[in-house]
């Protein structure tokens, strides 16, 4: 090793000298204020310079190989620093070159301009300074292989001034994950270069694998279920088209896979776009270059017809550009600016105000201020209202919500009868802001079918669910797969939070297979039918995940596609929960945790999510009504309408009414009753609460045994 190593530095002292000689020549030749530089012999001295420096370091790097670990940083500043000279004259010699083939371009412009119309013309090449170029990175998908290897081949590879051991370097600092783990073996020499390159090129560049996986691909375009969502669309025909190019630079026509794509494309594509599409063809057979020429002629007019929309909503007047947002904190106002018609108070509508709660005085205080009956308008009446306002009480009547007759029946009947029940509606309003958090949950795209029928499978979700004591599937995932029952089962199916009072079900036992990520088998689970499992997931961000640096290497068992809200196929609880586990488990220092599973890696757990700017609110709204309907005589009412409507200001007052009507003599003098309100609420009477202390107070004698004695004494 020694020996060796003292041959290798002989060799680098003698091209070190050899290297300082051809440099003091070209830089005193460079330097001369002569002017008589020959442009061969300045060429041919640059050119011995940069070959010279090319096998210093190769022979550097072999010293590197021999040398201690430790004495490889001090080497490397030393030979850098010792080069610096050497890079300073060869950048004089390049502009020295530069200014004779200038000035020899000079000559040769002058020359033609003057032989041939007598004026010169004289053109420099532009100079500017570009941004830096960012280098390609690679990580092993084979769908990204063509394009980084292009970007790489023309930045690095195909640079003849770049040595290949810095090539080397680059390429390690292109590549990640299964890509960096393929020429990890290989160690950094110039030799191992053009090995490492042909490497990847056999695993990530091979034309059958290319091919399988952009057919892949395009078997795995999500469905754009919308007409109107064209920039889904417009990332659907970017999609197929680009893998339809690179599917063309690998030597395969659109001949010999259109007949598989075009029913896909149909099913991915809204009805609107393939009713379009059909008549362009007029029953002849489809043709996908053809299918692809129609869906965008049409993508791009819809588009066009958007633009213009766009460009029609930005002339809007500056007032209605200066108003405010809207903002969900509105919904927490359960009060109203304008106080009620009926009692002059604020916080409710008019038809929920409970100081005058009849619809005859309600009638009455609207033919004294005149407001209209159907819109409680002042500025007319019924008669001369021009809106279509039909009452959303009885369905049936051309008259304001807050004076129908039926829902002063209904308050009445309530009344009577004791209930406990307010009438009016109530109302809850639940609001829930997040910010950029999410919550992983453990899902899983996977391969299910049934044993019987194996030419069908469904790609669906799965949800491992800890939590659940049984496993289950949607009825919509069943009938997909034509699953047989193989028994029933009776079972008793409770949510968080809900009581003892669940109703039994009987539900079907289905066997699913599902199919394992890492090789071929699969997984065989028995599963109960529910109609719905869940609502889709949301904030499931899980292609954030790809961040972490401890998920680089992992092969992740989901991803969400265009939306981040996930819906569920199949539920695995934990009956087959642990059969699904493999045991290993990756954490990261961000938080989530990644567990081994036979259908890849499920990651869960808290992460933030979305860009910068995302913000999420989510408002709950629960309105709760108790009525009790009860049946009135439909001639009453319409008579009642046809006597009241139409006879405004008639009316005497109500008080004076009522006066008039409890007037009487009981021989001695005048009596009338005071004018209590008929709607005034009711007084408790208390008497629950006395029974309940009085069956307390029994209870407690009892105990002790001195009931009969009190009884005595108070008998």
């Amino acid at each position: 090793m020694e020996e060796k190593l003292a041959r290798v530095k002989g060799r680098h002292l003698g091209l070190g000298a050899h290297l300082k000689t051809l440099l003091s020549e070209l830089n005193e030749y460079v330097s001369s204020e002569s002017g008589d530089c020959e442009q061969s012999k300045l060429l041919g001295l640059r050119n011995n310079v940069a070959s010279i420096i090319e096998q210093l370091a190769t022979v550097h790097n072999e010293i590197l190989s021999l040398i201690d670990p430790k004495d490889i940083e001090p080497e490397i500043i030393r030979h850098m620093k010792a080069l610096e000279p050497c890079h300073q004259v060869l950048a004089k010699a390049d502009l020295k070159l530069e200014e004779i083939k200038q000035g020899q371009s000079n000559i040769n412009s002058a020359s033609y301009s003057l032989g041939a119309a007598g004026l010169s013309t004289n053109r420099s090449p532009a100079h500017c300074k570009l941004p830096k170029l960012a280098l390609p990175e690679f990580t092993g998908e084979p769908l990204d292989w063509q394009g980084f290897w292009d970007q790489y081949q023309v930045s690095i590879h195909s640079n003849i001034n770049i040595s290949d051991i810095d090539k080397f370097n680059y390429l390690k600092g292109c590549v990640k994950g299964e890509a960096l783990a393929a020429i990890s073996g290989l160690t950094l020499t110039s030799d191992n270069y053009q090995e490492a390159v042909q490497v990847l090129k056999d695993r990530f560049g091979n034309e059958q694998v290319l091919i399988s996986a952009h057919m892949e691909s395009l078997l795995k375009i999500n469905k754009i279920k919308s007409v109107d969502n064209i920039k889904g669309l417009r990332m659907l025909y970017s999609h197929v088209e680009n893998c339809m190019r690179n599917l063309k630079s690998l030597k395969l026509d659109t001949s010999g896979y259109g007949s598989l794509l075009i029913p896909i494309l149909k099913d991915r594509l809204p009805d609107e776009i393939n009713m379009i599409i059909s008549r362009q063809f007029c029953g002849k057979v489809w043709n996908l270059d053809k299918v692809m020429e129609f869906f965008n002629n049409e993508l791009r007019a819809q588009e066009d017809c958007n633009f213009s929309l766009s460009n029609k909503s930005d002339g809007r007047s500056d007032n209605f550009r200066k108003r405010e947002p809207y903002t969900a904190s509105g919904l927490f106002s359960q009060t109203s600016k304008t106080p009620c018609i009926y009692c002059n108070e604020g916080g409710h509508l008019p038809s929920r105000g409970s100081k005058v709660s009849n619809h005859h005085s309600r009638k009455d205080i609207l033919r004294k201020k005149g407001r209209c009956f159907i819109c409680l308008d002042s500025r007319h009446i019924a008669k001369n209202c021009t809106a279509t306002y039909v009452c959303k009480r009885c369905n049936k009547g051309k008259h304001h919500i807050s004076i129908c007759e039926a829902a002063s029946g209904r308050r009445n009947a309530s009344k009577e009868n004791g209930s406990k029940e307010d009438e009016e509606s109530r109302e809850f309003v639940g609001h829930t802001g997040c910010d950029q958090q999410g919550i992983l949950l453990q899902t899983a795209r996977v391969q299910v079918y049934d044993e019987e029928n194996i030419g069908t499978q469904v790609a669906t979700r799965i949800l491992f669910d800890s939590g659940s004591q049984r496993s289950y599937i949607s009825d919509k995932v069943r009938a997909r797969l034509q699953l047989k029952s193989i028994r029933s089962e009776k079972v008793i199916i409770k949510t968080f939070g809900q009581d003892n009072d669940s109703k039994v079900k009987r539900l079907d036992v289905v066997q699913v297979k599902v199919k394992n990520k890492s090789d071929s088998r699969c997984t065989s689970v028995e599963v109960l039918c529910v109609p719905t499992i869940c609502s889709p997931l949301t904030n499931q961000y899980i292609s954030k995940t790809h961040d972490l640096e401890e998920f680089e290497d992992l092969e992740l068992a989901d991803h969400e596609g265009d939306s981040p809200n996930l819906p569920v196929g199949i539920l695995i609880g934990v009956d087959y929960y642990h059969t699904f586990m493999t045991g290993k488990v990756v954490r990261s220092k961000a938080g989530p945790v990644a567990c081994g599973t036979k259908v890849g890696w499920v990651v869960s757990g808290k992460i933030g999510t979305g860009p910068p700017d995302l913000h999420c609110f989510e408002t709950h709204i629960l309105r709760a009504s108790v009525e009790c309907k009860e049946t009135s005589d439909a001639l009453r009412q319409v008579l009642d309408k046809f006597w009241s409507v139409e006879t405004i200001g008639s009316s005497s007052d109500c008080v004076v009414s009522q006066f008039e009507n409890d007037i009487g003599h009981d021989g001695t003098r005048y009596v009338t009753k005071l004018p209590f309100k008929p709607d005034h609420e009711q007084l408790p009477d208390n008497f629950s609460v006395c029974e309940g202390r009085l069956t307390s107070l029994k209870r407690r004698l009892t105990s002790k045994g001195i009931l009969r004695e009190y009884d005595t004494i108070f008998t």
